[in-house]
């Protein structure tokens, strides 16, 4: 982040990282991580469109790595550094080359959908899906390279520092470090920086449902928190049920709250009488605060708070 910062002020317009976490309202799809190395391979094999937009002496070489890679540190060395030159490849594809295999490839996903392998009945779709929203684009080609995440209301993401991640559809809320830092490279109308997200990536693979983030229990039976492996932020998410009154634990640093359903009436300690807050509103609350909220309308409240201690 110092460096494009320095290199590109205008786009990068912070110095600082950009850690993220996704918490799903409704259900939630996106993408986040690099596959595990063989089901990347298969797509290689099965899908011979996505071989000539990454180049075939690139993919053929990673399908090699990955079907003779051992459990060693240098054997994922090498699959990595493989799968790197693959992602590359894609990225700087000739642009006319793209439109051109995206086009061949919804044609015969249209004609037969689902005709490779690996859960290529629902990837077919997603494809005809981004390809009409970002017609020709190069990041279409990417849901094969990256996991395709669908939770439920209430779980979780983390984006961590260099990830490949993309938002596709559903609610969430999104909470983030304090930059305005996005190095972008597809689906998007936005500045995109291909060779800087290349060079950045955290090219590790690992299957989909490690991507999903867990939540531990709060101090009551309302409340979820979520803590990722950062110092920036946590987030909880508290449901309190009509006619319910939940006493919000006391921290030592800042909050911020966001109600996105019900409505209730909070009360703090310095506070003279109670707020009435609903479906959009949105709290500060200096740290040391003692916050309680009690539902007052006929459905759960939904109440989510980010902090750092």
């Amino acid at each position: 982040a110092e460096k494009l910062h320095a290199a590109r002020p205008d786009k990068y317009p912070d110095p600082n990282h950009k850690p993220e976490m996704a918490l799903a309202l409704t259900p939630f799809e996106g993408m986040c991580g690099f596959r595990p190395a063989q089901d990347i391979a298969s797509f290689f094999e099965n899908v011979p469109e996505l071989c000539k937009v990454v180049g075939e002496d690139t993919s053929s070489a990673f399908c090699s790595a990955a079907k003779s890679a051992g459990t060693d540190a240098n054997s994922s060395k090498l699959v990595q550094e493989g799968l790197k030159d693959c992602f590359r490849g894609l990225m700087h594809s000739d642009e006319a080359l793209v439109k051109s295999c995206l086009e061949c490839l919804c044609n015969r996903l249209q004609k037969t959908p689902g005709s490779e392998d690996l859960d290529c009945s629902q990837l077919a779709s997603l494809l005809l899906r981004v390809n009409d929203q970002f017609p020709g684009d190069v990041g279409c080609f990417v849901i094969y390279f990256l996991n395709v995440i669908h939770l439920l209301p209430g779980q979780a993401m983390f984006l961590g520092p260099n990830i490949p991640h993309a938002y596709l559809s559903g609610d969430c809320v999104e909470c983030m470090a304090c930059s305005d830092n996005v190095v972008r490279a597809g689906l998007t109308p936005k500045f995109k920086d291909k060779e800087n997200l290349c060079s950045m990536l955290d090219y590790s693979m690992a299957p989909a449902g490690s991507r999903i983030f867990p939540s531990t229990p709060g101090k009551t039976a309302a409340t979820r928190v979520y803590d990722p492996p950062v110092p920036d932020f946590s987030v909880s998410s508290s449901r309190i049920s009509p006619s319910s009154e939940e006493n919000l634990d006391q921290i030592n640093g800042p909050s911020i709250y966001i109600v996105t359903a019900g409505s209730a009436l909070l009360s703090a300690k310095d506070m003279q009488e109670p707020l009435t807050i609903k479906r959009g509103s949105v709290l500060f609350a200096a740290a040391g605060s003692e916050v309680s909220v009690k539902a007052t309308g006929t459905e759960d409240v939904l109440l989510f708070r980010a902090y750092c201690c």
